[in-house]
């Protein structure tokens, strides 16, 4: 059975009721919502606590660490229970996010924390750091997942060889960026994922397309020059490997 899974996208941004979820269950796909602070992460898991489609992910971002530098508590609070941890990472892309040193003490607090712990399926931002962020990451039983990653490709390369555990998320905005289809022609496709980051995507904007995961992977096979049914099964291999990590 394929397995069709959004790894990274914010419904709650939207202003729908989580519609998102509705399609998710009547397209047969699967999505990892992201929380961008730690407060939010127990709230989400309460309200869908019945729905078998979607994964409430524990988050605390980098963009809001400086607005909400407190929460770190609050975050470790609930390691052990979540197996997704996203949104979390580094950022120095603008003036909100001139705290690289309160993020990179949070940041390797995490990490540390959910190598201790183990298990853990953990979406990374990493906006103009990488040339640092792959040094805070820790050989554990974890799945680390590049989301939206615009950084240097030989550095994402590098650090894959040295970490079979190291995935990178493709949205639909990278496939028709000329930038990142460089990394997806380089990137292999035994470590792809899918993701749609909506709604901060072009696509995603005003609404979540029904078809937006299987549109990404026409484009991915586009670029890789291979069969749209080869990129779906070995992605959906990907996914179903990862999701394996929480029955250990």
């Amino acid at each position: 059975m394929l397995e069709m899974i959004d790894f990274h996208c914010h419904p709650d941004l939207y202003n729908d009721n989580f519609k998102v979820i509705e399609k998710s269950r009547e397209n047969n796909f699967k999505i990892v919502a992201m929380t961008n602070l730690p407060q939010l992460y127990k709230r989400y898991c309460e309200k869908f606590s019945n729905e078998k489609t979607i994964n409430i992910s524990l988050g605390y971002h980098p963009q809001l660490i400086e607005e909400y530098p407190n929460e770190l508590n609050i975050f470790l609070k609930y390691v052990k229970e979540a197996s997704f941890i996203g949104e979390v990472g580094l950022d120095i892309s603008s003036k909100k996010t001139n705290n690289i040193e309160l993020q990179k003490k949070i940041f390797e607090s995490i990490v540390h924390e959910c190598a201790r712990v183990g298990n853990k399926i953990i979406s990374i931002h990493s906006r103009k750091t990488d040339d640092i962020i792959f040094d805070f990451l820790k050989r554990s039983s974890c799945i680390y997942i590049m989301h939206w990653y615009t950084g240097n490709i030989k550095r994402l390369l590098n650090a894959m060889s040295s970490d079979d555990n190291l995935y990178a998320s493709i949205n639909s905005d990278m496939v028709h960026s000329s930038n990142s289809r460089k990394l997806i022609e380089a990137v292999p496709l035994s470590r792809m994922v899918l993701e749609t980051d909506a709604p901060f995507t072009a696509e995603t904007k005003n609404e979540y397309p029904k078809q937006i995961l299987n549109e990404i992977v026409i484009e991915i096979a586009k670029i890789k020059k291979i069969e749209r049914l080869q990129v779906l099964n070995i992605i959906s291999d990907n996914s179903r490997k990862i999701l394996s990590i929480q029955e250990k």
